[in-house]
């Protein structure tokens, strides 16, 4: 060899030809293919394919059932070189299997599209995508990518997926009877409380029911196909605990109570001039609370044209349904004095607090007869009450 006149052998693997010029820059020679692969060959030879070794920023993204277009981006070779910026572009409306690849002979800053796959094989060709058009116009068009981003797979089957993100519009479970439990998990492997995590899903044991269980063996909460169950606290958006584990917290149980007046009758005289009757409940809440109050005033009276009156006392100076009494009512008597009656009923709000208490009033609101309420004789006074609330 002398100085000035041509190399008459290549170079290997360096990527220089005999006039030392890079004809395929970032690809040695021994990586050349002097014919391109057929579709076939392609997916025997992906191996050799992915030999090519490069990586791209172009993503790639499936736009409608038959285009798929691809961003700006650069192609980077194992031994550092970059390509230019290779400019946006698409497919255009494809009617068949469309191979997408970049062939720098052609031009540095565009890829090409070719639907022949030997084609996009063909000596220095790099191929980064197949693309494929759906027949269905509402889906999108199907592309795998090579060393790029933006695959779009319209029915892929595989029998066990690693992946750091998945994002779907929808995932369907596969459910049939017999066959094991289909679920979305982490953590748990069966709807129990055994291990900590969560499990949502079809429970295939017991008749495909669908549960959802998450927690561990101590807290925890569970739809078990019929009913939820809580193992824990239930807070309001302030941290105030509202359920815990003995039920609605700061509450009792659902409960009633009722007292008749016993001993000797109590003579009621003067207009409202109240008495109380000795009922005297007592009630320690830490919550407003309802109550729903019921009674009967027995009494006769000394004219027949005499009134009484009740009212339900709350506390010290709170009345329902109002200081005067049932006054609207009108309880006047017929013509006889003696066994007659009333009956009431009131809805009323206990407020919190301690020993609140609650009774029962009568007067007379005629004037200054005598009315006598009964106690242990017909009719007889009493007052009960149910608790609606907790």
């Amino acid at each position: 060899m002398k100085i000035g006149e041509p190399l008459n052998e290549t170079l290997e693997n360096s990527g220089f030809n005999q006039f030392l010029s890079r004809p395929f820059e970032g690809l040695s020679s021994d990586f050349q293919q002097e014919t391109g692969y057929s579709y076939q060959e392609l997916v025997e030879n992906m191996e050799t394919i992915k030999a090519k070794d490069f990586t791209t920023t172009i993503a790639f993204t499936s736009t409608d059932y038959n285009t798929v277009t691809w961003a700006a981006g650069n192609i980077s070779y194992q031994d550092g070189l970059v390509t230019p910026e290779i400019a946006t572009s698409n497919t255009g409306n494809m009617t068949a299997r469309t191979y997408i690849y970049y062939d720098p002979q052609a031009s540095k800053v565009a890829l090409n599209v070719t639907t022949d796959a030997s084609v996009a094989t063909q000596g220095e060709r790099l191929l980064l995508a197949i693309a494929v058009p759906d027949t269905v116009t509402t889906k999108k068009a199907e592309v795998q990518t090579f060393g790029a981003t933006g695959m779009y797979i319209g029915n892929l089957s595989v029998e066990h997926l690693t992946a750091g993100t998945i994002r779907s519009k929808a995932i369907t479970l596969d459910v049939a009877a017999g066959t094991g439990d289909s679920y979305i998990a982490a953590g748990k492997t069966d709807f129990t409380n055994t291990q900590s995590g969560f499990i949502l899903g079809i429970d295939d044991s017991d008749s495909d029911k669908a549960k959802f269980y998450i927690g561990d063996s101590t807290k925890y909460l569970n739809w078990d196909g019929s009913a939820l169950v809580l193992q824990g606290v239930i807070k309001d958006g302030s941290g105030t605990t509202l359920i815990d584990a003995t039920g609605l917290v700061g509450s009792e149980t659902f409960n009633s109570d009722m007292k008749y007046l016993t001993g000797s009758d109590l003579d009621v005289t003067g207009d409202h001039q109240w008495a109380e009757m000795g009922f005297d409940y007592t009630f320690t809440l830490t919550r407003a609370t309802p109550y729903f109050f019921f009674g009967n005033v027995g009494y006769s009276c000394s004219g027949s044209d005499d009134d009484l009156t009740a009212r339900i006392k709350v506390g010290s100076n709170t009345y329902y349904p109002n200081s005067s009494g049932w006054e609207q009512a009108n309880y006047k008597p017929d013509a006889t004095t003696t066994n007659h009656s009333f009956t009431f009923m009131y809805l009323i709000t206990i407020p919190s607090g301690t020993d609140v208490t609650v009774d029962l009033e009568v007067a007379g609101i005629t004037g200054d007869e005598t009315i006598s309420v009964t106690k242990a004789n017909t009719p007889r006074t009493f007052l009960g009450y149910i608790k609606l609330g907790k």
